[in-house]
Parts: C-alpha cells; structure tokens; sequence
C-alpha cells in the first residue's frame, strides 16, 4: 500500500474540482473559435488568439495535473 504525501493528497482530494474547471475552460476555448470567425480585424483576432493561448496551457496544465493524480490512485 502506498502513502500519500500531503500535497498528493490535497491533489486526490481536489481531482473533482480540477475535472471541471478543465471542462469549464474546454468550453470557453471553444467559444473563442467562434469569436474568431466574427473578428471584424487582425487586431480583435489577435486578441481571442492570445486568450485561446493561455486558456490551452492552463487546460494543458489541469491535464497534466489530472494524469499525476490517476497515478496516484
């Protein structure tokens, strides 16, 4: 039997949370793709660009996350 740590098992406790805020921002990502075909310029575009950028390394971040944590269980 392995023994968690407290911080793997903050991350155990937290998985939950962690699943939906992923699903929360999947969403908004995509919603973005859709605010890109309406951009009225380069510069609007360059905008939701920028906020798809840092949505994926958040949600690439969750994801990795999420992988540590089915390690754990």
């Amino acid at each position: 039997m392995q023994t968690h740590t407290d911080k793997q098992k903050e991350l155990i406790a937290n998985k939950d949370a962690y699943e939906q805020l992923k699903s929360k921002l999947l969403k908004e990502y995509k919603g973005y793709a859709q605010n890109l075909e309406h951009a009225e310029d380069t510069f609007e575009e360059g905008i939701y660009l920028e906020k798809r950028e840092k949505l994926a390394l958040e949600i690439k971040d969750l994801g990795a996350k999420l992988r540590e944590i089915e390690t754990l269980v």
